[in-house]
């Protein structure tokens, strides 16, 4: 990962994580930030310093990258979509505004149709879409094993309760930086809920 900061996002420093496609300056590519939450980046007009910066997760970029959705498709799933104007090479003296994929130009997204197509001799991209398959299978595996506490935890003592209920936000804390990004937000509230679930039933 690219340790100079490209972007700040409210309040959040953006690394370039890999470049997808370029020219004489990246073109396409995933930014991720202090948090692991990853962007999907693409430089619109580089003489105008124009980028879209769209937040996204592992699953999304896959799907890109595997030629499953096209290149517009996995814009129109990210949420929020911010558009960047880069004034200089600081990224504090950004313009940096928020704005809804149903309000973008056609202009400045990948063309309708249009599909990443990965190419067999690009070995450091298809590294890069093994790493993400390889951290979506660890994301899942947190998932169930926090799934399966459900049932461990359902009948507790009293005083084993109140122990549960202190581990409650430490669990909110470990879903919320560890799942972002690497599972699809749904999946990740699933796990807030379950985890919910558990005080409940205590």
């Amino acid at each position: 990962m690219n340790s100079v900061v490209w972007y700040i996002i409210d309040g959040k420093h953006l690394y370039i994580e890999q470049i997808l496609a370029e020219i004489d300056y990246p073109i396409l590519y995933v930014c991720i930030d202090d948090n692991n939450q990853r962007y999907l980046t693409m430089c619109v007009d580089p003489m105008d310093g124009y980028y879209l910066v769209a937040e996204t997760d592992i699953e999304t970029i896959i799907l890109m990258l595997e030629d499953k959705i096209t290149m517009k498709d996995a814009f129109r799933r990210t949420h929020p979509i911010w558009e960047v104007y880069s004034v200089d090479e600081d990224p504090h003296h950004d313009e940096v505004s928020q704005i809804k994929f149903a309000d973008l130009s056609d202009d400045n997204l990948p063309d309708s149709g249009a599909f990443f197509h990965l190419k067999e001799n690009e070995d450091e991209l298809i590294h890069y879409l093994e790493k993400l398959k390889r951290t979506r299978v660890q994301a899942n595996d947190i998932l169930v094993k926090i799934k399966e506490q459900e049932g461990v935890w359902t009948n507790l003592s009293p005083k084993s309760a109140q122990q549960k209920h202190r581990l409650i936000p430490c669990l909110f804390s470990f879903i919320d930086m560890a799942v972002p990004n690497i599972l699809p937000p749904l999946r990740q509230r699933d796990c807030r809920e379950i985890t919910k679930e558990w005080v409940v039933n205590v």
